[in-house]
């Protein structure tokens, strides 16, 4: 007779075992993928709290919100918390509240850090910067929007993707002699930037000065000036050098800003007098292309507009960047004449310094003018006109590819080089001299002092090195700025993942385990 033995339990086949690892695997993934992140928390703080170490303990979708009140950082502030579009971290004032003023002297270091947001707050003395420590330059997707920047403003090094707007930059300067400091400063690889709505008063120095690859930067809707007079007792000589100083920058526009009070100021020799010579734009040093400059308003400025070629400094250096000056268009602008020491121009068209065994191309060419008025002020294209000395091999370019069109010449002229290869139509000039062109000035002449006050001294690059020109505490600050505190981007989640497959795993070994020891019972 045949003993029949009933298992209470049937075995699992190795298939359904399988089957259940995968589906725990999956599962284990799909938690870890769409796993709740924490809490956005909203934060109220008041002047007697630690704003230092509020601003360090942030986290993606917080919120800080400052009460009335100063507060005063305690240390160097390092922020390194990454948030994203959907929730950003956000540091502001309370609504309708009175003045959030955060001073201390501290910067703030945003250091390849995503998505914050800074609203309607008072920095004295306090700068913002956004550092990356990746060569290729970091996308911040970061907003400052309605603050007030009292002696400090904003720094960008390799920062991307920023938006200035509806700021007030008072009175930016540096705390120590012959050292520059802008309201807003873009180096490296810095793009994708949007200037708008903001006031600039009164930098010692730029408003905006980009060196480096800085590119796809909107300027609009901006106001930059300068109010005069100075304070006769101010030891830094605030003479508000330039409202936009491009050395290096690409795929720019400019457009329906106002700029005023720029000029250049006899006997102001806190730093290099022949630097500051009161342009409202300047493009010139290592190369810009494709600008757009037009609908914006200039006044009572010593220059309005020099665009001039790229200048190197000595044979075989300094000309091998990818840029030279060229593609820049102006248009719909209005220049306004200025009373200032000398003329007043509205644009300077001036030739770029080469070096003669290279042959390289510095600039400017494919330049047009069209569609400006011109009130009071001279539109200029000059050859040789500059005092700078052409030796070692150095030789200045001639503009080529320059268009001058309807424009309209209320009192003033337009002086127009002939060797320039400037093609002129259609401009209009009233109660004026008629189209003026000067001669060439020889090269022998070229080395001499200007006398109608186009220039006076040499090139910043045969100045002797100052830390006005090439130097700044930026470098040393970035240089300086940690590297521990751990990965921004480090994600939790594939801790979760490897922990949930781990117990998987181990729960699929005892399975199998007791499924053995079953079946060798059963055959004993």
């Amino acid at each position: 007779m045949k003993m029949l033995v009933s298992h209470p339990h049937p075995r699992p086949s190795l298939a359904r075992v399988l089957c259940a690892v995968a589906g725990l695997l999956a599962a284990a993934v799909v938690a870890a993928g769409t796993a709740t992140p924490a809490a956005a928390a909203t934060i109220e703080v008041g002047p007697d709290d630690d704003l230092t170490a509020a601003l360090a303990e942030l986290e993606s979708g917080d919120e800080l919100i400052l009460a009335p009140g100063t507060y005063t950082l305690t240390g160097r502030v390092d922020l390194r918390a990454d948030a994203s579009a959907d929730s950003p971290i956000t540091v502001r004032s309370a609504e309708g509240s009175e003045t959030v003023l955060i001073d201390g002297g501290k910067p703030i270091h945003l250091i390849d850090s995503s998505y914050w947001q800074f609203e309607d707050l008072t920095f004295d003395n306090v700068r913002l910067r956004f550092v990356s420590e990746q060569a290729d330059g970091f996308e911040y997707h970061a907003r400052v929007a309605g603050n007030h920047f009292i002696g400090q403003g904003v720094f960008l090094n390799n920062a991307s993707a920023v938006e200035l707007v509806d700021n007030h930059f008072q009175d930016v300067r540096s705390l120590q002699p012959d050292v520059d400091r802008h309201a807003m400063h873009f180096v490296g690889a810095s793009s994708d930037l949007r200037i708008t709505g903001n006031l600039v008063e009164n930098a010692s120095a730029d408003a905006i000065q980009a060196q480096g690859a800085v590119d796809d930067v909107v300027v609009e809707g901006n106001e930059f000036r300068v109010n005069r007079p100075h304070p006769s007792d101010d030891p830094f000589c605030s003479t508000g050098e330039n409202a936009i100083d491009i050395k290096r920058a690409e795929g720019w526009t400019i457009r329906d800003n106002y700029f005023h009070g720029f000029q250049e100021v006899p006997g102001c020799d806190a730093f290099d007098s022949t630097s500051v010579g009161g342009e409202a734009i300047v493009i010139h040093k290592h190369g810009a292309r494709d600008f757009e400059i037009i609908d914006n308003r200039f006044e009572d400025n010593s220059v309005h507009l020099l665009i001039a070629g790229k200048t190197c400094i000595a044979s075989g250096t300094d000309c091998s960047g990818p840029l030279l000056t060229e593609g820049v268009r102006v248009e719909g602008n209005s220049f306004r004449s200025a009373d200032v020491p000398g003329e007043s121009v509205g644009v300077r068209i001036t030739p770029g310094l080469g070096i003669a065994e290279l042959d390289d191309p510095v600039g400017p060419i494919d330049v047009s003018v069209v569609g400006n008025t011109f009130d009071g002020v001279p539109l200029v294209v000059e050859v040789n006109a500059r005092s700078f000395p052409t030796d070692g091999g150095r030789v200045f370019t001639t503009p080529a590819g320059i268009t001058v069109a309807d424009n309209l010449h209320h009192g003033g002229q337009m002086r127009l080089a002939p060797e320039a290869e400037v093609e002129s139509a259609g401009n209009e000039v009233v109660d004026g001299p008629e189209e003026l062109r000067l001669p060439v000035t020889d090269e022998a002449d070229s080395a001499t002092p200007a006398t109608d006050g186009t220039d006076s001294g040499p090139p910043a690059s045969d100045r002797p090195e100052s830390s006005r020109t090439q130097s700044s505490p930026e470098t040393a600050e970035v240089a300086a700025a940690p590297t521990d505190g751990g990965d921004p981007g480090f994600d939790w989640a594939w801790i979760g993942i490897f922990v949930i497959a781990a117990g998987t795993l181990a729960a699929v070994a005892l399975i199998l385990r007791t499924m053995l020891t079953r079946r060798r019972g059963s055959t004993g």
